[in-house]
């Protein structure tokens, strides 16, 4: 009786470790990369909307890629974007097969923004998602109101505003308002169409 209830997850495959795009590698993270991040994570555009320490010291550097790599990728797929052979940024997938979703989350170096970097790796992973789990029916997406940089990539993406929540994170002491996106299977799968066409 209680049989579609059951978590179907052993069967499943963890995303690639290693995803190549035209411009890009995604791969695990490793401990040599904490210099890379830290060449980024102290700017200050790259952390206005982030709930992470300021400043950003080579510990809170060595703690993140510990726990990235403490994920369970089938939970948790965690990936650092290598541009240029430096670690320019990071890409998670959460997924919920229980509820068949899954919910992306991106940061990238401030210096390479406007490169449309973000929105490839995000592209690769959503269609990759999308192709290997067949049980998932959408992905989203959110970011702080003011992050329009943000948002355009999920306009890219594919994704439709869904939701708007007021003061709904607290950043270094001052709310945020959070826009929720979202993109379904069968959006995906017609912008698939028009982009190979």
């Amino acid at each position: 009786m209680f049989d579609m209830f059951k978590n179907t997850t052993s069967d499943l495959k963890p995303l690639p470790e290693i995803i190549q795009t035209k411009r890009l590698l995604l791969r695990q993270y490793k401990l040599e990369d904490v210099d890379d991040i830290l060449a980024y994570a102290n700017n200050p555009d790259w952390s206005r909307f982030l709930p992470v320490p300021c400043p950003y010291e080579r510990q809170h550097a060595i703690d993140f890629i510990n726990a990235k790599l403490a994920l369970d990728p089938l939970k948790n797929s965690s990936f650092a974007i290598v541009f240029e052979n430096k670690v320019a940024g990071g890409l998670d997938v959460r997924f919920d097969f229980n509820d068949c979703r899954a919910e992306l989350g991106y940061s990238i170096n401030p210096s390479i923004w406007g490169r449309g970097l973000v929105t490839e790796a995000a592209q690769k992973v959503i269609d990759l998602s999308f192709y290997i789990y067949p049980e998932i029916s959408r992905f989203t997406a959110t970011a702080a109101a003011e992050n329009v940089s943000s948002l355009r990539v999920m306009e890219k993406l594919g994704m439709i505003k869904e939701g708007y929540l007021r003061q709904h994170q607290k950043v270094r002491g001052k709310f945020l308002d959070i826009v929720c996106c979202g993109i379904l299977r069968e959006e995906w799968e017609a912008g698939r169409e028009k982009r190979i066409a």
